[in-house]
């Protein structure tokens, strides 16, 4: 009988239960009893066994009666239990209890140099607002599988704390330390099918010997850590608006020309009154037309390519799209475009989205880009109509002054128009 995945485990009941045959001792018997393991594992079943020593008479050998209990629900369930204690539910990495437990009682000598690398993702918040939590989990685990990869079993991989990681490398001296954090920059950069490209901010510090508090590392990991991270942030911001307009182009149907027909217009108008190409104004304006409908990456695409009219709750969900490109333009430190996108579908009489500004409460910037915005589209062909000419869409603009167009705006852009089409090269 196998007592057991173990042979040795089945040898050693094998000679326990010769002991007890051999002895009449009671006690003996018991002592030898104590011996066995409670639980045993067989065929990935996990058994409790009770043991109980049966003497029928003096002539005849004992029995050995095993009551076998089947606990392998509550064991995995305890497993479990315990798996979590230490680990991360999301990333299966350790958590900050491990690591806390794991320098208070095992770290030691032997383990000098030891070197931390603290680890911030970028991009996280932006991908849960756009893509939604599923999405930035993804990323999150995508990053844990990374940082694995880029270090040795001995080394100790932990989610800190949101998008934040920390590892642990004994035996590591600085240079080590900088080589895998190239690494991990390196592999972060080759990571495919994500919402956004895998970016990490990383800090390090590295103590040579056990004189001093090894936790004060961590303080020091994390200031190069943030540091960096605001080194870094305009690189990671351009890669962020790069991958935000791909993904526009790709799923909103947006284009390339259409873009730049909108931003000459745009900038041209702006200019006209008064604004210099230098400012922040024009700069502003610039990245609102790039980034006008931004927020349309978050909808669902059975709507965006929808042939037909939308139904009223559809409706609802596509407006919902400026304050989502709002949330979105807020997360890479664009404030300002950020207002101006929330703004640039309300309209001067009150009735536009998403909160009925009216008049003078619409910033200036969003009702300019309105007027361009609604003239484009009016002389550019659709797959439903066909364009309008000049001065058509031009008498369109000037009936939605007042209504749904700023009207000191409207004149000067008529105006505008009239004058300089062909400097603009958009006849």
């Amino acid at each position: 009988m196998l007592f057991g995945d173990d042979d040795q485990q089945t040898a050693r009941f094998a000679d326990v239960f010769k002991r007890i045959w051999e002895t009449g001792d009671a006690q003996l018997q018991r002592d030898y009893i104590k011996a066995l393991p409670e639980i045993i594992n067989i065929n990935g079943f996990h058994l409790n066994i009770e043991y109980k020593v049966i003497m029928p008479n003096q002539e005849e050998e004992p029995l050995i009666m095993l009551i076998l209990t089947d606990i392998t629900e509550k064991y995995k369930a305890q497993e479990q239990v315990n798996f979590l204690n230490y680990h991360d539910k999301l990333t299966s990495l350790f958590n900050r209890t491990y690591v806390e437990e794991w320098l208070s009682c095992s770290l030691q000598g032997r383990h000098f140099p030891i070197s931390v690398i603290m680890a911030d993702m970028n991009g996280l918040k932006l991908t849960n607002d756009v893509f939604g939590h599923e999405q930035g989990d993804r990323l999150l685990v995508r990053l844990a599988e990374v940082l694995l990869r880029c270090c040795r079993k001995t080394d100790i991989v932990a989610r800190w704390g949101g998008d934040e990681f920390i590892i642990l490398l004994p035996v590591t001296d600085k240079q080590a330390c900088l080589r895998i954090c190239e690494r991990i920059k390196a592999a972060c950069a080759q990571e495919k099918d994500l919402a956004f490209e895998l970016s990490v901010a990383l800090g390090m510090a590295t103590q040579t010997s056990p004189q001093g508090n090894v936790l004060d590392l961590f303080n020091i990991a994390e200031n190069h850590m943030y540091s960096n991270k605001m080194r870094e942030s305009k690189q990671v911001r351009r890669k962020i608006i790069l991958g935000l307009k791909e993904i526009l182009c790709t799923k909103c149907f947006e284009t390339d020309c259409h873009i730049e027909r909108l931003k000459k217009l745009s900038l041209a108008f702006a200019q006209s009154l008064g604004y210099t190409q230098e400012s922040n104004e024009v700069r502003n304006l610039s990245l609102l037309v790039d980034f006008h409908d931004i927020g349309k990456v978050a909808l669902p695409g059975e709507i965006l390519g929808k042939p037909g009219p939308l139904l009223p709750g559809e409706w609802e969900i596509v407006r919902s799209h400026s304050e989502t490109g709002f949330r979105m333009a807020q997360t890479i430190g664009e404030t300002e475009v950020g207002e101006l996108i929330l703004a640039h579908h309300e309209r001067w009489d009150g009735r536009g989205y998403p909160y009925g500004l009216r008049d003078n409460q619409i910033p200036r910037l969003a009702r300019l880009f309105a007027i361009v915005d609604a003239y484009d589209a009016m002389t550019r062909d659709h797959p439903h109509r066909k364009a309008l000419s000049q001065a058509q869409a031009l008498n369109e603009i000037e009936k939605g002054a007042g209504t749904q167009f700023d009207p000191e705006l409207t004149r000067a852009f008529i105006e505008f128009i009239t004058e300089q089409p062909f400097i603009l090269g958009l006849t």
